[in-house]
């Protein structure tokens, strides 16, 4: 038998540290695969967590899980999450409290969006934070691709010129 004390400081400097997230920066394709409303614990300030995972046909990235992306709902970070909303094409109120609602708005929506990783210090420990930005819909070639490589019945329906931006779109 094989004993292990994983709380043998010993191995603290072996360790490294990082959002486990080995997704590099860029832009991608990608889905909604979680979202849920919880309150931070020491503030109770509200947020709905994402977790996004890449899309992309050709990308050596495809399947990659992005996860614990917060969208805070404060005033002041309110302007990131309604940027994503638009860019999902979900434009209907919603009680983003409610995780029955959350996941109607949010799940299964395809959208473009940019991951950009940085350093980042707690707790005397250097990290990797990789967060989600630049949240954008789909073009008509992106589309495409998505359609030639999964087909029409893989994804969520796609919109088509005559549709308008406040449908409930997956894209």
């Amino acid at each position: 038998m094989t004993k292990i004390n994983a709380g043998d400081k010993s191995w603290d400097d072996k360790i490294k540290v990082t959002s486990g997230n080995t997704i590099p920066d860029g832009e991608y394709t990608v889905f909604v695969l979680d979202a849920f409303p919880d309150l931070s614990k020491v503030a109770g300030t509200p947020f709905i967590e994402v977790s996004f995972q890449i899309h992309e046909p050709n990308s050596p990235q495809k399947g990659k899980i992005l996860k614990y992306q917060r969208f805070w709902l404060s005033d002041k970070a309110m302007p990131r999450f309604i940027r994503f909303l638009r860019a999902v094409g979900y434009l209907f109120p919603f009680d983003a409290t409610d995780p029955k609602e959350v996941e109607k708005a949010l799940l299964d929506r395809i959208v473009r969006m940019t991951v950009k990783t940085s350093s980042e210090e707690y707790q005397g420990k250097t990290t990797q934070k990789t967060q989600a930005t630049n949240f954008r819909p789909l073009t008509a070639a992106e589309k495409a691709i998505l359609v030639d490589a999964y087909g029409e019945t893989m994804l969520p329906p796609l919109a088509d010129e005559t549709d308008t931006i406040g449908e409930d779109l997956p894209f």
